[in-house]
């Protein structure tokens, strides 16, 4: 059985895929196997790694001084509901974006002015996977692809713009 870097690593290189988003869960949980996991990501080539947790950068900064070696970017700050960001990288107001590579930072400049969340869902056989920053607007087309997985197999893709 292949490993998540192996696995991510494949899937990158079939798909030409050069960013990583990692979040839900809490990441910093794990974050000795995410250490493992993102040193060989990044030594087979995915440099722009994007981490959302729930903890305050400072205080994982102090514990896990490899961080800004490993990671591009980070999202700190536990989501505050009552405090929905209308910013895209961003679910509410109190969480901050850190950016550790300087190479990226036109990038997630350009990134962090806009304001169009996108979503992706993904319905296969079994499963649905919830790509990107889900909205309140997007649980209509989560409940679709459900409904979908009663009806006969078949893979559907259905992307989401809101």
């Amino acid at each position: 059985m292949a490993s998540l870097s192996q696995t991510v690593v494949k899937l990158a290189q079939t798909h030409q895929i050069s960013a990583l988003n990692i979040s839900g869960g809490e990441p910093m949980e794990q974050a000795v196997s995410l250490k493992a996991a993102l040193t060989i990501i990044r030594h087979q080539g995915i440099h722009d790694i994007l981490v959302y947790t729930g903890f305050w950068a400072k205080d994982l900064l102090e514990r896990h001084d490899w961080l800004p070696d490993l990671v591009s970017a980070l999202v700190d700050g536990p989501y505050e509901a009552r405090n929905p960001s209308p910013e895209i990288f961003r679910g509410s107001t109190n969480q901050n974006l850190w950016l550790f590579d300087s190479t990226l930072a036109s990038l997630y400049q350009t990134w962090s002015r806009q304001t169009k969340r996108q979503a992706q869902i993904l319905a296969l056989k079994c499963q649905i996977r919830l790509l990107g920053v889900l909205g309140p607007h997007d649980y209509e087309p989560v409940a679709a692809a459900i409904d979908q997985l009663a009806s006969p197999p078949r893979d559907v893709s259905t992307g989401i713009d809101g």
